[in-house]
This record gives structure tokens, sequence and C-alpha cells, in this order.
């Protein structure tokens, strides 16, 4: 839930925010960087309010230990069930929740698998530059077989 301080700060900060799109309407580049400075100073004030221990969070946070468990278990781009099943298990004994070792196994399947895709020249397949070069011989093929039935009547 969203304290009173909280409140004000985000009204405050969409109060800014439609001031600067009314005098910026017509400057898209000044608008940007206007947009971004207001959010930079709001994240860094909202950053100092928060650190002084409003989330704190336990001293260990074993979630890059678990995240690194589960980074050795993926085989490829996969995570056999079994494996994932071990991995909740060993997230419960870390303190994680079920639901949070979930997260953290997506999040790294999502990381290895964009780190394993390949190159969008180096897959196999169908290439599109290939289409006009292959239009032209198919013309050319059917250009010659009518001159070749032309030739032997």
């Amino acid at each position: 839930m969203q304290t009173a301080a909280g409140q004000h700060d985000s009204h405050t900060y969409r109060r800014q925010a439609r001031r600067l799109r009314s005098v910026f309407r017509d400057q898209p580049l000044q608008l940007h960087l206007s947009l971004k400075q207001l959010s930079d100073r709001h994240d860094v004030a909202h950053r100092e309010r928060h650190s002084r221990g409003v989330f704190a969070f336990a001293a260990r946070d074993h979630s890059a230990t678990f995240a690194d468990q589960v980074a050795r278990q993926i085989r490829g781009r996969v995570l056999p069930y079994s494996r994932r099943l071990a991995l909740l298990q060993a997230g419960q004994k870390l303190g994680i929740s079920r639901f949070h070792a979930n997260l953290i196994i997506a999040a790294v399947q999502h990381r290895l698998g964009e780190a394993t895709q390949p190159a969008s020249g180096a897959r196999w397949g169908w290439s599109p530059k290939l289409t006009p070069l292959l239009f032209f011989l198919v013309i050319q093929s059917v250009i010659l077989l009518g001159f070749w039935q032309i030739a032997l009547k």
C-alpha cells in the first residue's frame, strides 16, 4: 500500500509531467529530455527515501545463489521437470517461496535463451535475398524451354 508521502510524490510527478508536455508539445526533443530529467530526479528522490529502511531486504538474500543453481541445471534451453522440482525444494531450503523460485527460474531461462539464440544470418532456412534470383532463373528457364520447343518443330 502506498503511503501518504508516496501518493503526494506521485501526484507531484504527474502534475510536473503534464506541465512539461504542455510547454514542449511542439518540441519533441526538448519534451523527451525534460521528461527524462524529471524521471531521473524522481527516481533519485524515491531511491533515497526508500533506502532508509522502508523496503528493508533480508541481510542474506539467497536469490543470486539460487539463480546460479538454476543456471547449472539447465541443459541447452530445457529444464527437465524433475530438475525443476528439485530446484523448487532447494529454493525452499534457502527461504525462497515457490512463487519467487519459479520467477527466478523463468528469468534465468529467459537470460540463457537470449544467449543461445543464433544470429539472424546464421540460421538455416530460406534467405529472402535469394527470391529475386530464383524468380529470374525460373523465368529464364521457361523462355529457354519455349525456344527449345519451337526449334524442335
